[in-house]
């Protein structure tokens, strides 16, 4: 049983005395969302999804950019 506690202080010594290597983390602050934003979660298609993420590479714009836009101009032709 010696032995064994000796093996573990040891161990215990060598820990202590080692340098950290671990970079420590920084804190930064994660940007706000728009205050005027809400989310929105609609149901659609699988085959009308991949058009849309389709479209959104081609024109090199997000879907939420081609989802507001779709809704302004629907919502303007009531106007």
């Amino acid at each position: 049983m010696e032995k064994y506690t000796d093996k573990l202080n040891n161990l215990k010594e060598r820990v202590s005395a080692a340098a950290t290597k671990v970079p420590l983390q920084e804190v930064k602050t994660v940007a706000s969302k728009q205050l005027n934003e809400v989310q929105l979660n609609v149901w659609m298609p699988k085959t009308m999804l991949h058009d849309l993420k389709q479209k959104a590479l081609d024109e090199e714009k997000s879907i939420k950019q081609l989802v507001q836009t779709a809704v302004e101009n629907y919502l303007q032709s009531f106007k």
